[in-house]
């Protein structure tokens, strides 16, 4: 006989069934969204309607907490009314999976960020999305897919401008936002390194030029302060301490188009808290333990006899599935750690099976 039991602690990350495997990289493919079923949106009535544009830095991954999380949080902070929007909603929904979640859904999740997206691509559909959305700002975050498929800085520089003046075309009087393309990893090719360099020097000279009194841009001075070790957990992607730095320097952007009042206030916890639920069947005496595994690259798994002393299996377990030897009766108790590259999240949940 078959039972299955799950955790019975309330989970606060995965509310969603059903997940599975690995992370993509900002280049990889773009997944359609599936249609939202439910929203997670804080209900509100604000004035403000923020636009964030981008790609997988800003659209995030199964688990995340999102920069657009700690920027919601910012807004919170300062007693700002706001309305994140776009036409997508979720994390990306890696490929084999129907849907996503985040860390904490309890904020406006809406966007318009597409893992794998180039700012090029973006200047061709950014003019629809302001013309849907009718944002007040737009936070444009975009560049490095156009630098790590081949594209020159000048290239890249171009796309910026055309997205900008797509978007102005919708909406003459937006405030603009713009991002610059953040450090990677050492082990990427040196010439990426130049290449962002070089960007980035063409931006600060595009954002002068382009800004006006009507519709002005402004750069949100990400890089300063950025620790590509410290502040991702694979060399490109942000940790919670990375998301903390960008939504600060995006917050001090929009202090000087005065749409906050204040100085960003302290970082947040930086624990990645992915609460990764074991579901425990028995089958034949033997616990076997499966779990959610998208955009995790392994879990750690501990278990034992009610009360007594953990036995932790000593690899990761990249496949989300796990067998025990031979049970004796009685009750046990299991726990996850999910596992992301350098991010280890706290042990989750704890699952309690009883074998008869």
């Amino acid at each position: 006989m078959k039972r299955v039991v799950r955790g019975g602690i309330g989970v606060a990350v995965l509310a969603t069934a059903a997940f599975s495997v690995t992370v993509a990289g900002v280049d990889g493919s773009a997944h359609q969204e599936p249609q939202r079923v439910a929203s997670t949106s804080v209900p509100h009535h604000p004035k403000l309607r923020v636009l964030m544009a981008g790609d997988s830095i800003t659209q995030g991954f199964n688990g995340d907490y999102t920069w657009r999380f700690r920027l919601w949080q910012e807004f919170r902070r300062q007693h700002v009314p706001v309305n994140f929007v776009g036409s997508r909603h979720l994390p990306f929904v890696q490929e084999g999976f129907d849907t996503s979640s985040y860390a904490d859904p309890h904020f406006d999740t809406d966007h318009f960020a597409i893992t794998g997206t180039m700012l090029s691509s973006l200047a061709a559909r950014i003019r629809g999305e302001v013309t849907r959305e009718r944002p007040d700002v737009l936070v444009l975050e975009a560049g490095v897919n156009d630098l790590l498929h081949g594209r020159t800085p000048e290239q890249t520089d171009q796309a910026l401008r055309e997205a900008i003046t797509q978007a102005r075309a919708a909406a003459p009087d937006l405030k603009i936002v713009v991002l610059p393309v953040l450090g990677v990893q050492r082990s990427r090719p040196v010439d990426i390194h130049e290449q962002i360099r070089a960007y980035d020097a063409l931006l600060r000279a595009t954002v002068s030029e382009l800004s006006t009194t009507t519709s002005p841009v402004v750069i949100a001075h990400t890089r300063d302060g950025w620790d590509v070790e410290r502040d991702t957990y694979a060399g490109l992607h942000p940790n919670p301490t990375g998301e903390a730095l960008i939504a600060g320097h995006v917050a001090e952007a929009l202090v000087s188009l005065g749409v906050l009042t204040e100085e960003p206030g302290s970082a947040p916890d930086d624990v990645w808290r992915r609460n990764l639920e074991a579901v425990v069947a028995d089958e034949g005496g033997r616990a076997v333990v499966t779990w959610d595994t998208q955009a995790l690259t392994g879990a750690r798994l501990r278990w034992r006899e009610a009360g007594g002393v953990w036995r932790v299996v000593p690899r990761d377990v990249a496949d989300g599935h796990f067998e025990t030897r031979l049970l004796a009766a009685g009750t046990y108790e299991f726990q996850l750690q999910a596992v992301r590259k350098r991010m280890i999240s706290p042990y989750g949940p704890t699952t309690t099976l009883t074998v008869p």
